[in-house]
């Protein structure tokens, strides 16, 4: 195929309409496959196909825009030409002639070219990505196919669709097509690569935010409601998607020592594109170029400040620690906030619980450690705050505490030198009464663990159900429509040879009742005479006359 391309601007109505008509009557990708293919050239194939097929009843069963066709994933310019040549019928070596007039691909030796960019859409979330349209055209606003234009970025990544292959980085060089334009997708991703999977999730969870939103208190609603939704078992790619971007920018937002200032204005995230156009010979020359601005809104920060709020508001420590008192109190505080910090899914959570955690004991220290006797303020402390700043969800908070107060106790213990029988006594006691605590807090917190183990399992089994039955459902829907083409056949086979069978019948119906009887004459053979069977003589008769053979001398 040339280089220059369709696009679906460049077809008339009654053409566009033709070729949607073309893909609306296939039945089945083998079809498609069959129909569209043209010599030497990489073709539509049966899985390409297939993906229309899918797209289509995925539209309700029917295209009914050619840019949906376009817009089909992996169906990109050079597939598009093809399905519109082959659905029109055109020769593939006239095509461009047919369309065009003339040769598109020679550009004119002229000077002046004007090269224009277009980003869409703007605004943007980030991690949602941008469509760049690199436009070429004469003074005359012409447009000039068969441009090559190089666009390079310093934010993000650059990626342009050419036949069956994808050009990715910060710079790539594309190809203007019939009507000028050369199309490109500017992405955002965070350090480590996303999922098609978790994609598609992060797109969907950004899709239902009002980019327009002046400040992020407008959508404090949607971001808490996005919260909950994180939460779930079933939205586990969301959660590693937003986890990935939240570790990309959590010394900015999770650790940050000022958090309140991400709900009062978007953090924006800004790049610079550039594109030059070249001349026919190449080189290193620009024949014009166009600088372009691009923006993405941030929504990592003002997300870490209002899931921070849902969790401060989920623990409460303010209630579950206005009573705690005694010698416990430590213990108490602690497994408290253990248990809260272990509930949490997901690693965004499970670091902003940390910082909530933080903020709890740090408030429990200063209101009711003035509670406590004197002698055992610095102590109590010093364990709330090592306990609070090693607390993990899988309990290690909790173990180093109950270790560090068993070594000072037993420390205690051996450094009395006179103590009597019944003080004795009453530290065996409660040194046994700590050591069953202890026994039931890590008995507990194991049991924590086990629990989120389990749930873990149970969501990547359930992922790796959900994934099975929708390819199940989607060859189920495959194989019942064949089954319905089937039945509709056997249908049609029916009734022909039900009408056959009635045809049959009424030729039977109209044969005559009364057959006559049809009389046969049999003729007998005559007897021979009996002289004749006197004349002929018998073979025992004829031997008889033979000689004897000689017998032989010994």
């Amino acid at each position: 195929m040339p280089v220059v391309y369709l696009e679906p601007s460049d077809l008339s109505l009654v053409q566009a309409q033709t070729v949607l008509g073309f893909l609306n009557r296939a039945s089945a990708a083998q079809q498609l496959a069959r129909d569209i293919e043209f010599p030497n050239e990489p073709d539509i194939g049966v899985r390409l196909g297939q993906r229309l097929l899918d797209a289509r009843t995925a539209l309700g069963g029917q295209f009914t825009d050619i840019r949906q066709v376009r817009s089909v994933r992996l169906i990109g310019p050079e597939r598009f030409t093809e399905i519109c040549v082959a659905a029109l019928g055109l020769d593939p070596r006239r095509w461009v002639d047919l369309f065009f007039g003339g040769g598109p691909m020679t550009l004119q030796a002229e000077e002046g070219l004007v090269l224009s960019l277009d980003v869409r859409p703007q605004p943007a979330w980030l991690g949602q990505p941008l469509m760049l349209f690199a436009a070429v055209r004469s003074k005359a606003g012409e447009p000039r196919a068969g441009v090559a234009v190089t666009l390079q970025t310093n934010v993000g990544r650059l990626s342009h669709a050419y036949g069956f292959s994808v050009r990715e980085g910060s710079a790539v060089t594309a190809i203007t097509g019939a009507d000028g334009r050369a199309e490109l997708r500017l992405s955002t991703p965070p350090d480590e690569p996303l999922s098609a999977e978790q994609r598609s999730a992060l797109l969907d969870a950004l899709g239902r935010l009002d980019a327009n939103a002046p400040h992020p208190l407008a959508l404090e609603t949607n971001f808490l409601a996005l919260a909950d939704e994180y939460a779930l078992d079933l939205s586990y790619s969301l959660r590693r998607a937003m986890d990935l971007y939240t570790r990309q920018y959590r010394p900015q937002t999770v650790d940050s020592l000022s958090p309140g200032r991400w709900r009062l204005a978007w953090p924006m995230l800004t790049g610079v594109v550039r594109a030059d156009a070249h001349p026919p010979e190449g080189g290193g020359t620009s024949l014009t170029h166009a600088v372009l601005t691009v923006s993405w809104k941030n929504w990592v920060g003002p997300w870490v400040e209002f899931l921070r709020d849902a969790l401060t508001r989920q623990a409460d420590f303010a209630k579950a620690f206005e009573r705690i008192e005694g010698p416990n109190a430590v213990n108490t505080v602690v497994s408290t906030a253990a248990g809260f910090l272990a509930s949490q899914p997901g690693l965004s959570r499970e670091w902003l619980g940390k910082r909530v955690v933080d903020n709890g004991v740090r408030d429990f220290i200063t209101t009711h450690t003035e509670r406590m006797p004197p002698a055992e303020q610095a102590e109590n402390i010093a364990q709330l705050e090592f306990g609070a700043r090693e607390m993990r969800p899988g309990g290690l908070g909790t173990y180093r505490v109950v270790s560090q107060t068993r070594g000072r106790l037993d420390g205690r213990i051996d450094g009395l030198t006179l103590v009597n029988d019944s003080r004795f006594a009453e530290i065996t006691r409660i040194e046994a009464d700590i050591n069953q605590r202890a026994t039931e807090v890590d008995r507990n917190a194991l049991a924590v663990e086990a629990t989120r183990k389990q749930v873990d399992d149970r969501s990547t089994t359930l992922d790796q159900r959900l994934t099975r039955f929708d390819g199940q459902l989607t060859q189920f829907n495959t194989d019942f429509d064949a089954f319905q083409r089937g039945r509709t056949n056997f249908d049609t086979r029916l009734s022909g040879l039900q009408n056959d069978l009635a045809n049959v019948r009424l030729d039977i119906s109209r044969m005559p009742r009364n057959v006559v009887p049809v009389k046969v004459a049999v003729k007998t053979a005559k007897k021979a005479p009996a002289k004749a069977a006197k004349t002929a003589p018998t073979p025992k008769a004829a031997s008889a006359k033979r000689p004897a053979k000689p017998k032989k001398k010994d």
